[in-house]
């Protein structure tokens, strides 16, 4: 998990942390604003003094007694000083994406995804930006000036984004001139190409790496028909946008990853098979906040493909850690009414 950070005991301290704030985080429940924060950005500690201050209490507290369990283990609470008294989120910060030059000029649907891409990006840089400047942009006054305050490097990184975005915008405005190639199978088709998951999955038997590669196919063409996905969003990704496409329509970047985040993975370690199906059940529980969950499952299936190549004792390992783990999330699924 994000929050967890690096333990120096992974066999125990480190499945014990993540029940801490697992438990924090589900049976609080968490605004879904402060997941997705904390679910994309570096600066966390930003996006949990956003929580209100019964919540933020109570996360500190199952850390505290955590830390008695291993008291050799750093709590990683960080001194208050002036400029995190100062601090300015960047999701305030960035003010209007449509609005930074050169100011956006498109209708629509079209409109929408290039400012949902301008955003994504924008907010990635903000990270790195000053409280003065965030300040700027946070007090709407215009993009122009607030540029100003940046370091030469950080401008450039800005102007180097939005031109990202308008060189992907004129792809998708060619791509769109053809409506056949982005139906929904289309799309599929050029997403899940054979020569895209070229060094995806090398360590499994071909057999079942053909499996997946189909079921992610199917899968992806159910969900862009069913949800309806829209024609910017089908032409994004047809137009080689791929991940920021995804991204910008406010779905998580592994839901469509190789492989779908949906899909189990067979990693030969049965207690690590069996974290990975409950943290799937996890998702589905209605009791649950959906991105607390998805973001859990995210993590697993980014590292499930290398448990293949472990060595024996890496994998005894990793399968007495998954078992902590999949205990922990399964009482607190118990605990919020769930049965996983």
């Amino acid at each position: 998990m994000i929050l967890r950070g690096k333990v120096a005991d992974e066999r125990a301290a480190g499945p014990m942390k993540e029940e801490a704030i697992a438990k924090a985080c589900l049976h609080d429940k968490w605004p879904v604003e402060i997941i997705d924060c904390i679910g994309s950005t570096t600066n966390t500690r930003g996006c949990l003094d956003k929580l209100d201050p019964k919540l933020r209490a109570t996360y500190r507290e199952r850390l505290a007694r955590w830390n008695d369990a291993f008291p050799d283990e750093a709590l990683d609470e960080e001194a208050v000083d002036d400029d995190h008294l100062d601090f300015v989120d960047c999701s305030k910060a960035v003010g209007d994406a449509s609005q930074y030059a050169p100011v956006l000029t498109l209708k629509g649907e079209d409109r929408e995804l290039a400012t949902a891409l301008r955003r994504h990006h924008i907010l990635a840089l903000c990270e790195d930006w000053s409280t003065e400047a965030r300040r700027c942009f946070e007090q709407l006054k215009t993009p122009d000036r607030c540029r100003t305050l940046l370091e030469p490097d950080q401008k450039q990184d800005l102007v180097d984004r939005l031109a990202e975005v308008d060189a992907l915008m004129s792809k998708i405005a060619v791509v769109a001139k053809k409506p056949t190639s982005f139906a929904c199978k289309q799309v599929v088709d050029f997403h899940y190409a054979d020569a895209r998951w070229k060094g995806k999955l090398d360590a499994m038997k071909p057999a079942e790496r053909k499996k997946i590669i189909a079921e992610s196919r199917t899968r992806m063409v159910k969900a862009c028909t069913d949800d309806r996905w829209s024609a910017s969003l089908r032409s994004c990704v047809v137009a080689q946008g791929g991940e920021p496409c995804f991204l910008a329509a406010g779905i998580s970047a592994l839901t469509w990853g190789f492989p779908p985040s949906g899909i189990p993975i067979k990693t030969g370690i049965p207690e690590c098979d069996a974290y990975g199906d409950a943290l799937r059940a996890l998702a589905s529980c209605t009791a649950i906040p959906k991105q607390a969950a998805q973001t859990m499952l995210d993590g697993f299936q980014r590292v499930a493909p290398t448990y293949a190549n472990m060595g024996a004792a890496e994998r005894t390992a990793a399968a007495r850690s998954c078992a902590q783990s999949d205990a922990a999330i399964r009482q607190s699924a118990r605990s919020l009414g769930c049965t996983i």
